[in-house]
């Protein structure tokens, strides 16, 4: 992987791996939880290994931005890597999903490439606070996942 490590977020979810897997993968569930992403454009239908497409996030109150992204990595309902490239460099969100006796076992790491040292100097020292908005971002998905799992089982 490539720039250095940020966050990383591991749990158990007692849930199927299908239904982790989706929350954390089709955009109709992303969008219910992750505050940041509005929309993602695809260029075209099938996701996997190499996928291109435009995330369209809300980064502040009246600031939206297309970002470059592409599927680095991928193992159906195993693993998903998405590369997000802006002028401040390339970040590397790594999910990947194991079946334990107790539900799904979900990994996220979040790794960054800084574009220059003045980047690189900005994320060093705002590392802490990016921490706690990641937490806030996967806890409101591990929430949607429970909310879902009482239709997905019914």
């Amino acid at each position: 992987m490539q720039g250095f490590l940020v966050f990383r977020y591991e749990r158990i979810i007692n849930a199927p791996l299908q239904l982790v897997v989706d929350c954390v993968h089709e955009d109709e569930h992303i969008m219910q939880w992750n505050s940041f992403v509005v929309e993602s454009i695809y260029e075209n239908e099938i996701i996997g290994l190499g996928t291109k497409y435009i995330s369209r996030q809300q980064l502040g109150e009246n600031r939206i931005e297309d970002v470059q992204c592409e599927v680095v990595e991928f193992d159906k309902n195993r693993l998903i890597a998405v590369s997000a490239t802006t002028r401040e460099g390339v970040s590397t969100t790594r999910y990947s999903f194991n079946e334990v006796k107790e539900g799904t076992e979900i990994i996220v790491e979040v790794y960054i490439k800084p574009s220059n040292w003045y980047y690189k100097l900005l994320s060093i020292l705002t590392k802490k606070l990016t921490k706690f908005v990641y937490v806030d971002e996967f806890k409101k998905c591990e929430e949607y996942i429970y909310e879902q799992l009482e239709w997905y089982e019914s």
